[in-house]
């Protein structure tokens, strides 16, 4: 498959890689999906550019978190009824992965995956993940905002853009 990594951090252009690598398989309770969109977060950036003295847990890693994309395969403990269903995703490359999205391929645990309707582009799906529910727990953590006013700082970013859609749908006057 091809992929994009990094063997050390810095800027994009000085550390990002590409090329091919060994399509993966799905383990136990996995699915391998082929990504069709990824998205970057600034978690994402600040991961490659080693931040905030983070360092790399492995010496090569395909970034990025989200992604949306096709069931191709599942493995054990997994139903044959996921293979061809249209998802997005999310922890990608996180919580002790190497691997994210920014492949032809992922292989992810099933439970981090859900189901992408077809009316929804898969570059919208790749921003359901950390966008989206960064917004909705912000919003939604202490209960309805139905008619409240609701102050989105940043409304032209990505997680504010998705807080004044759901503020506006829950009934909220927003304000950004």
């Amino acid at each position: 498959m091809r992929a994009v990594w990094y063997e050390r951090t810095g800027a994009p252009h000085e550390v990002l890689e590409h090329g091919e690598m060994p399509t993966p398989a799905p383990g136990k309770g996995e699915v391998l999906i082929r990504v069709k969109a990824s998205g970057v977060n600034p978690s994402d950036a600040g991961a490659r550019r080693g931040g905030q003295g983070r360092q790399m847990a492995y010496p090569r890693i395909i970034p990025n978190s989200d992604g949306a994309g096709i069931i191709e395969a599942v493995g054990p403990w997994v139903s044959e009824k996921m293979i061809g269903q249209r998802v997005w995703f999310y922890n990608g490359q996180r919580n002790g992965r190497a691997y994210g999205a920014c492949a032809e391929y992922i292989e992810l645990d099933a439970d981090l995956v859900t189901p992408l309707p077809d009316h929804v582009s898969f570059a919208e799906g790749a921003t359901l993940g950390i966008p989206c529910m960064t917004a909705h727990r912000c919003l939604f953590h202490d209960g309805p905002v139905q008619g409240k006013v609701v102050l989105v700082t940043g409304g032209a970013g990505a997680v504010g853009h998705y807080a004044v859609q759901l503020a506006a749908w829950a009934g909220a006057t927003v304000i950004a």
